[in-house]
């Protein structure tokens, strides 16, 4: 059992990711295959919640991101983002019982780095076999149908393919 600080921590990184959150499966294009990659971002132009989450679960990292071009006036955007399966699995066990919206992706993403784990498939010495290969691409499949009510409009993709529920 949590004591009390623990579990309003989690619960306060359960609500901002509820509504600034993105669980997702990033897709990768590696030559002839196409690598998986299992994450959990939140983007904001406020760096307060991002480091104060990053700072209570010692998961992740966080970049900033410049102003764009195209926006001379907006401001920079702060990310925060694990991608380690161990540390994903940690933070989504954290949360799951205080999210409110977004539970089902939360537990499609964890039930995909619980099956995944640490194969060593993929390697340039052990290919991935055809049944690993078709659960992630259904799994990566199921995350975009899951964030797809909120998907916002997009441009043709640079490389990596990733369906998001946040419209950043």
């Amino acid at each position: 059992m949590q004591d009390n600080q623990s579990q309003t921590h989690w619960i306060y990184a359960a609500a901002i990711m509820d509504s600034d959150g993105c669980f997702m499966i990033a897709r990768y294009k590696r030559g002839h295959r196409y690598d998986y990659l299992p994450n959990v971002k939140i983007a904001m132009i406020n760096d307060g919640s991002i480091n104060y989450i990053k700072k209570m679960t010692g998961l992740g990292n966080i970049i900033i991101n410049g102003i764009r071009p195209s926006r001379p006036k907006s401001l920079p955007m702060y990310e925060w983002r694990i991608t380690k399966r161990d540390n994903l699995i940690d933070f989504l066990n954290g949360i799951m019982p205080y999210l409110q919206n977004k539970k089902d992706r939360a537990k499609h993403l964890l039930d995909y780095c619980e099956k995944v784990g640490h194969k060593p498939y993929g390697t340039r010495h052990i290919p991935m076999t055809k049944e690993e290969l078709n659960y992630r691409e259904e799994s990566y499949q199921m995350m975009r149908e899951l964030n797809s009510n909120k998907v916002g409009a997009t441009t043709k993709s640079r490389e990596r393919e990733s369906a998001c529920d946040s419209l950043l």
